[in-house]
């Protein structure tokens, strides 16, 4: 399989229907926090695959980071509690090296603004529900390409 997502220029990761615009919402949360944490790095999204030491540029640039509102966090729950996440084989799929983009709904979103938001996470267990959190660490060995 993982010469079949090797060979592909784009894999589209379909999540299933969007019940009630979450996907959307959460979209939204993941977008503008790796955005805003991109911003305050100076690295664009598209280029986090190329950094190294990421997390290590996360935790020492980004400790001021806060939410107002942690119970709006939420959607992010939901999002990664559809079935695909659950599955053995997803990594082949996120770590083939092409685009990956994920589908819920009409919802895209990529696989680079999900992984670094995890990785956030993961940096700021801190500031976030214990549960939003704990949700978001199986995403992490997965961003990390080689």
């Amino acid at each position: 399989m993982l010469k079949i997502y090797r060979n592909a220029t784009k894999v589209l990761v379909w999540l299933g229907v969007d019940e009630n615009r979450k996907a959307e919402k959460a979209s939204k949360i993941i977008i503008q926090i790796a955005v805003t944490v991109c911003q305050r790095l100076g690295i664009p999204l598209s280029d986090l695959r190329n950094v190294d030491n990421l997390s290590d540029l996360v935790t020492s640039e980004v400790a001021n980071l806060a939410f107002d509102n942690v119970g709006s966090l939420r959607p992010l729950r939901w999002f990664t509690g559809r079935p695909w996440f659950n599955r053995l084989w997803v990594f082949q799929e996120v770590n083939s090296g092409t685009e990956v983009l994920f589908m819920c709904g009409r919802t895209l979103l990529s696989w680079d603004a999900v992984a670094f938001t995890a990785m956030i996470f993961e940096c700021f267990q801190h500031l976030f529900d214990q549960n939003v959190a704990r949700d978001w660490n199986w995403v992490l060995p997965g961003y990390l390409r080689e």
